[in-house]
């Protein structure tokens, strides 16, 4: 159980260090945000916070765009394996149907 002690510690550790807008209930998301990305089940991480539904979870757990990232390329589209052609200006079409 978190102490009002252990908050008001943590309060003071982030004045020490110049972290603006950051507190206690940071450390939650962050920690779920860390057991999505290492791959924990969201019923088992559901579990582990306490939380009542997986939609709180999926509130609380984040990820990061580098996480995204990894997994974006995942799916291709054909536009996207087949080399395109380079277009021809608009202007330079014109020309050569005007010639």
């Amino acid at each position: 159980m978190i102490k009002q002690n252990d908050k008001r510690d943590f309060a003071r550790a982030c004045k020490v260090a110049e972290m603006v807008d950051y507190n206690w209930h940071d450390l939650r998301h962050t920690w779920a945000s860390v057991h999505m990305q290492r791959g924990t089940p969201l019923m088992v991480l559901k579990e582990l916070g306490g939380w009542e539904t997986v939609a709180m979870v999926q509130k609380y757990a984040h990820l990061a765009p580098s996480h995204l990232a990894q997994h974006a390329g995942n799916v291709k589209f054909l536009s996207m394996s087949v080399e395109q052609k380079q277009k021809t200006p608009l202007s330079e079409a014109a020309q050569s149907l005007a010639a």
